[in-house]
């Protein structure tokens, strides 16, 4: 749930931006993302393209707005464990013609020490890695109006 109203106007209790509700009785954290229904040809000679983002209103903007609903999978990982996500595709969907697409937020969590990890690991599989950022002034994620995006994207290279 995303508080949508000022700061201090609601219970202390629920006064934060983003609250977390389980709605599954797990307790294991491991596959608490949020994936687009779509679908993908896995027969096909195009790569599968995986799109991991930050948050989930940032994969809901990014598949809306940027990808035009593109095929492909879109998730978010709600938090910044990206290469969490991408081990968790790549062991329990199998998926082997792939290109991973790492949408960071413009703080911490978005370093690039932390993709320089992910492209290490997938580099000797020989998996392509682009990362896009929203350089649009002002704005931290993808997660807005598309008139308040402008894309950046590279390919990581070692």
């Amino acid at each position: 749930m995303r508080r949508v109203c000022k700061e201090g106007l609601l219970l202390p209790s629920i006064d934060k931006r983003y609250i977390n509700y389980r709605i599954f009785s797990k307790l294991d954290t491991s596959e608490r993302f949020y994936t687009i229904p779509t679908t993908v040809d896995l027969c096909s000679i195009d790569r599968v393209k995986v799109h991991i983002a930050e948050g989930p209103f940032d994969i809901l903007s990014i598949y809306e707005n940027l990808r035009g609903r593109e095929p492909g999978i879109y998730t978010s990982v709600a938090g910044s464990n990206y290469k969490g996500q991408v081990i968790y595709f790549l062991e329990m969907y199998k998926l082997q013609h792939v290109e991973f697409h790492i949408y960071p937020d413009n703080d911490k969590h978005g370093s690039n020490r932390n993709i320089d990890k992910i492209g290490q690991f997938l580099k000797p599989l020989h998996i392509p890695l682009y990362i896009h950022r929203n350089t649009f002034e002002g704005e931290k994620d993808f997660g807005v109006r598309p008139e308040n995006i402008i894309e950046s994207i590279i390919e990581w290279k070692e």
